[in-house]
């Protein structure tokens, strides 16, 4: 008889448990649900993630206008200096100019290397006009070959236009 009552009286009586519902079974049903969204709450997510990007994007404005800010100084700085540099070359021009232009300089030039010297009171001469205001200077005799010289540059220049 005591196999009769194993074989008929499980050794588990689920019966008790009928009217409750079980723990594994009430997370899975969770989990199912939390993975299904409502379409509501899909739009606040997408309201959110635009939010996101503006709060972003305005947050990086001042970055790159700093960015830009930094750029533009540097390059002003590199004119500047450019400027600074330009600005040396000139007074050093500038003094050159005036110690090649200078009076000592033009007559140290002219005697030294093209041969010139200063004027003679035996070198200038005095024209009178007695009657008139008008001067005559008479030409001089040219030779035959100034005179063909001179007719080819006539020629050229009639020709040149």
């Amino acid at each position: 008889m005591a196999r009769e009552s194993a074989v008929r009286k499980p050794g588990y009586d689920f019966g008790r448990f009928e009217g409750l519902s079980d723990p594994e079974e009430e997370t899975r049903k969770a989990r199912i649900l939390r993975k299904t969204i409502d379409p509501a709450k899909r739009g606040n997510i997408a309201k959110a993630l635009v939010f996101a990007v503006l709060a972003v994007m305005l947050l990086s404005l001042p970055l790159l206008s700093e960015a830009q800010n930094t750029e533009l100084s540097r390059q002003i700085t590199l004119k500047e200096q450019e400027l600074d540099e330009l600005r040396s070359e000139n007074v050093r021009l500038l003094t050159d100019m005036e110690s090649k232009s200078a009076i000592k300089s033009v007559q140290t030039y002219a005697e030294e290397i093209l041969g010139m010297g200063k004027l003679d009171k035996s070198q200038i001469e005095y024209v009178r006009t007695d009657g008139g205001s008008e001067v005559v200077i008479p030409e001089y005799e040219k030779g035959f070959f100034t005179n063909l010289y001179n007719g080819f540059l006539d020629f050229v220049e009639f020709i040149g236009g």
